[in-house]
């Protein structure tokens, strides 16, 4: 019986008339020589051509990895061939055969799945990746889709670029013909297509990516809402049409289209005109470029319906996943689920009480004729405690411990900074309220909060803060004094603000270096920026914070875009052992030996009219929330009214409560 060799010990030794040779051939012999043992596969080992119906294995390379096709011409139909029968090349610019792309078109519009080794996917994929400007990560691409229209809607789409074309000559420029280029827009999905196996269109009318990827655009929808006018908006920039991509069904993924829009000769402008219904006499489009007049990033708009057509359906992740689309709307717990039928409510008794109450409400009504005053909803005490104490995300579990977020939101959460929108009956957002009245010294009037966000730091940003609150409290100790681990406390900082951001409806970081709220937030407070507001320090180089809300509003500007609301950051600081101050000392660089804060306090005849806290070093303080409030003051702070003193609140110290 034969031995096998020495190197791969699976074939028999090649054997020459009475030579045995020790390796089963040259290649296991070579191999051998370097070191690298030699991989035989069983042809059952070795999968199948990817193309259909292709009986052949795949292509095994020397090292023993494998293709995903057995050769070369099955490789080229399989990355640029046709995306459905995958057998034949594709026709010209399309992407399906002369066969497939016939019976395609017969029954479109349709939405086919690009397979992710074709060129179409990795090409989509490539601008989706490259365009994602803003500084949150790029989340993955899980699918992505061809659509196809109907032949009609795609002949008045051709005819509208030979117009163009015809009257701007672009390939004879080196350009595509009409100056077509491709550009994202985000919409509203209704239903679920798109999701895995989910490729059939829903009848809701309301649902517009449904509408639009069978009917195309309609600026019948735009309402003049834009800043460009009444047009059809597209950015080059996947990010920012992401922020107008939104689920009203239960999914983890997001949509987005990638559409063909003939540009033709475009009208550059970088400062906002709503009353525009066209692009100005000469030109075919309106190009917005970014500027600090308003916009971030940039936009095309186009004014004709003939001008655009959706080309792609891609989805991807989302960082979040709200499960409140399946939640009871009135116990915030999981709906009742009969089949395939989900009910609004989590149970009969549910649905019953709710009836109830309708039909009490439609009562009162017909014999008072008039509103009745609307009823609180239908609570159990477990169910208020979780609205008030949970999750402020999907409000339907505990918070877990040193978060404001429950643990399967954390799980899904990435490590990116950002901000959250704490509701309005949260305990949090009760407690950052009242600290931000009670906190208003000066003598106008206390404005009126209008929106709190919960800041989320990054773990690279968040460790060098937990490491010093250790140090600090291993060195004196506070809890055992019945303090805050590290005497750590909340307190006011205002900044410049050159975004928008904390109103309505936005919520993403601008990349502006220029904005400091941004740049706090994303980065944390940084001391090489000292003097950058103000030409001095009362206390020397370091990061200066108030407990008087009312102070801190004096360093709160807005500096870029227009808004009637302020912003102001409520910041948790290690104070650690702080040393008392009444004087100016503007020689400092860091607190006096064995301190590790300045205190800064009010007395009779000193410097400060309000305290401030002063640390001076970067891992001492991280911001915690912001707090957008009106720039003009309302009569809301009942100690404004009161008028009482402002040394009646001095020395005020909040425990943080997260």
């Amino acid at each position: 019986m034969a031995r096998p060799p020495q190197n791969c010990k699976s074939k028999p030794k090649y054997a020459d008339g009475d030579v045995v040779h020790p390796y089963c051939s040259k290649r296991c012999a070579s191999s051998a020589r370097s070191n690298r043992p030699t991989a035989h596969r069983t042809k059952s080992a070795v999968p199948l051509c990817r193309i259909p119906g292709c009986s052949s294995r795949v292509y095994v390379g020397r090292s023993g990895g494998t293709g995903h096709y057995c050769s070369k011409a099955h490789l080229r139909l399989g990355t640029h061939g046709c995306i459905c029968c995958r057998k034949a090349s594709a026709i010209g610019p399309t992407c399906f055969c002369q066969s497939c792309g016939d019976e395609v078109f017969s029954v479109a519009p349709m939405i086919i799945e690009v397979p992710k080794d074709h060129e179409r996917y990795k090409g989509v994929e490539s601008q989706f990746r490259k365009k994602w400007q803003h500084n949150n990560n790029c989340p993955e691409v899980r699918a992505i889709y061809k659509i196809v229209g109907t032949a009609e809607s795609l002949e008045k789409y051709e005819q509208y670029i030979n117009k163009i074309e015809a009257k701007g000559n672009y390939a004879s420029q080196g350009k595509t013909r009409g100056n077509e280029n491709r550009r994202w827009h985000g919409t509203t999905r209704e239903c679920n297509i798109g999701d895995k196996g989910v490729m059939e269109f829903c009848s809701d009318p309301s649902c517009s990516l449904c509408c639009i990827m069978k009917f195309s655009f309609d600026l019948t929808y735009s309402e003049n809402a834009g800043m460009f006018g009444g047009g059809i908006y597209t950015t080059s920039t996947s990010s920012k049409s992401d922020q107008f991509s939104f689920n009203s069904c239960a999914s983890g993924w997001k949509p987005m289209l990638l559409n063909r829009v003939v540009v033709g000769k475009g009208y550059r402008m970088t400062t906002p005109d709503a009353e525009l219904t066209g692009p100005p006499a000469g030109y075919d489009s309106v190009l917005a470029e970014a500027s600090d007049s308003g916009l971030n990033y940039d936009e095309l708009v186009v004014y004709d319906n003939d001008a655009i057509r959706p080309s792609y359906l891609v989805m991807s992740t989302i960082f979040f996943v709200s499960i409140t689309t399946n939640l009871c709307v009135k116990h915030w717990t999981q709906r009742f689920r009969k089949r395939a039928k989900v009910y609004p409510y989590c149970g009969r008794t549910c649905a019953k009480l709710a009836a109830k109450k309708k039909l009490v409400e439609e009562a009162r009504l017909k014999v008072h004729n008039r509103p009745a005053p609307p009823n609180p909803p239908i609570h159990t005490d477990s169910h208020q405690a979780r609205s008030e104490h949970g999750c402020v995300f999907c409000r339907a579990a505990p918070m877990s411990n040193a978060s404001v977020l429950c643990q399967p939101c954390l799980d899904v959460a990435p490590d990116m900074a950002g901000i959250l929108k704490v509701p309005e009956d949260h305990r949090n957002y009760k407690g950052v309220e009242k600290q931000f009245k009670q906190s208003w010294r000066h003598e106008t009037v206390c404005p009126e909060v209008k929106a709190i966000y919960k800041i989320v730091v990054t773990n690279a940003i968040m460790g060098p803060y937990q490491e010093y609150l250790e140090s600090v409290e291993a060195q004196w100790g506070f809890v055992a004094q019945g303090k805050p681990r590290g005497n750590e406390n909340r307190r006011w900082h205002g900044t410049r603000r050159k975004c928008t951001l904390g109103d309505p409806g936005n919520e993403a970081l601008c990349a502006d270096p220029g904005c400091s709220l941004c740049c706090i937030i994303r980065e944390s407070f940084d001391i090489k920026y000292y003097k950058m507001a103000t030409s001095w320090g009362r206390f020397g180089r370091g990061i200066y914070t108030s407990s008087t809300s009312s102070k801190c509003n004096d360093y709160s500007m807005n500096m870029g875009a227009e808004s009637e609301w302020k912003t102001l950051l409520l910041n948790t600081v290690i104070v650690g052992n702080g040393k008392k101050l009444i004087n100016d000392d503007i020689s400092l660089t860091g607190p006096p030996p064995g301190f590790d804060s300045i205190l800064a306090e009010v007395v009779p005849g000193g410097a400060l009219n309000y305290d401030e806290l002063v640390v001076y070093k970067n891992e001492a303080i991280r911001p915690s929330y912001l707090v957008v409030y009106s720039g003009a003051p309302t009569p809301e702070c009942p100690r404004a009214r009161l008028g009482e003193p402002e040394s009646s609140l001095s020395g005020v110290c909040l425990e943080i409560t997260e």
